[in-house]
């Protein structure tokens, strides 16, 4: 008896991580205080399992908008060495340039 090959399929993205990526397309940096907006609302009226939806959404759009801001950071900085004295520039201005 030969075993069949199992393919792994791609699990459709959960309904919080659609919410908090259509969060982040709508509000943008404003996305997480949107989410934090309806948590409340939707605790002072009792629906706990909104709640639980968006605190999902939430940790969702906390993560994605790590992720971008790790993204951002130059990785390293390059130093230039001074200009002034590159172009022959005489020691007074070579000052005002370089600092």
């Amino acid at each position: 008896m030969t075993k069949e090959p199992t393919h792994r399929v791609a699990r459709p993205p959960s309904r919080a991580h659609l919410l908090a990526r259509m969060l982040i397309d709508q509000h943008g940096a404003l996305a997480l205080r949107h989410v934090t907006d309806q948590i409340e609302l939707f605790l002072s009226i009792g629906d706990f399992a909104s709640i639980a939806l968006w605190a999902r959404a939430a940790e969702v759009v906390n993560k994605f908008q790590r992720e971008r801001d790790k993204a951002r950071q130059p990785v390293a900085a390059e130093i230039l060495p001074p200009v002034a004295a590159e172009l022959g520039l005489d020691s007074a201005i070579a000052v005002v340039l370089d600092g």
